[in-house]
């Protein structure tokens, strides 16, 4: 069941806008879709889903009525596609860095509707756009999103997947796997519970709070790390710095290797970091080709 309003100008003078609501019993699935504009998902504790499309008040009002938004009561689904991605398709079976790649070198239409949704807590979401932004703001079951040049923001979520061609992906934290791909973007997460693998080509990554399985492969960017539990973190870069934070109470296994930069470690290599009973093993894999290697103790404020 679901309650639709008129597409109308919203008290904002800049804008159109599009309002559906629908009910449900609990968590669904949402698919969203838009060429050029913006995803802003937000979770709440209730049964309800709302949808407000929203576009310039100077575009075309067919954008607002030609995109699409379908709920599936009994399956649980949400389906909503802007107009300019129901006209070329895309994106389509899946995701993909390669197709999101292409995407941020060919453009899109200057003019799109923003998606902004409410769905219940632990909601399942696959979201895309080609040039806008994608924000998820809340708690959520597994995730897969992208962008082409667009950045991706994923506060809570269970297995996650994110790819961008050019924007910066952040994640607060992944209760799941996670698995992040950008070409030319920056890779921030806070905490890691399970595993992540994590690659760009000429990006930082930054990891807060390590899994006990973390890769992460870089060309020209720097990789910092805080090792917080025991387990396995393999970084590499081809021309980046990588630093590894240590936490007090973890010992270390070090395999580190640069052909042209520096090798420095804080913590002796032979002993227990934290100068007391051994703890936890974490196994580290580290190499650069021409940048430094820093080992060093975590700080703590």
């Amino acid at each position: 069941m679901s309650k639709t309003t008129p597409t109308t100008i919203s008290s904002d003078p800049r804008y159109r806008e599009r309002h559906e609501t629908f009910a449900c019993d609990g968590p669904i699935t949402a698919f969203l879709r838009t060429r050029s504009g913006d995803i802003q998902v937000a979770t709440t504790s209730g049964t309800e889903v709302v949808v407000r499309l929203r576009t310039s008040a100077g575009a075309a009002a067919t954008l607002l009525e030609d995109s699409e938004i379908a709920f599936d009561s009994k399956r649980g689904e949400l389906r909503v596609t802007s107009a300019r991605a129901r006209e070329d398709g895309w994106p389509g079976g899946g995701i993909s860095l390669g197709r999101l790649t292409r995407a941020a070198i060919f453009g899109g239409s200057l003019h799109d509707v923003d998606v902004l949704v409410e769905l219940p807590a632990s909601s399942t979401v696959e979201a895309s756009s080609r040039s806008g932004d994608v924000a998820l703001q809340g708690l959520y079951g597994p995730v897969e999103a992208g962008s082409a040049s667009g950045d991706v923001l994923v506060a809570t979520a269970a297995d996650t997947n994110i790819s961008t061609a050019s924007g910066d992906i952040r994640v607060e934290a992944c209760t799941g796997t996670l698995t992040a791909r950008t070409a030319s973007g920056d890779i921030a997460v806070e905490q890691l519970t399970t595993g992540a693998t994590l690659k760009s080509a000429s990006g930082d990554v930054r990891v807060g709070s390590s899994a006990p399985h973390v890769d992460v492969a870089t060309a020209s960017g720097d990789v910092a790390i805080t090792a917080t539990s025991g387990g396995s973190v393999v970084l590499r870069s081809v021309s980046g710095d990588i630093a590894v934070a240590v936490r007090s109470g973890l010992e270390i296994d070090v395999t580190a290797n640069s052909v042209s930069g520096r090798l420095h470690s804080a913590i002796p290599l032979d002993d227990d970091p934290s100068g007391g009973p051994a703890g936890e093993l974490v196994s580290l894999s580290l190499s650069t080709v021409s940048g430094d290697v820093n080992i060093r103790n975590e700080r703590r404020v």
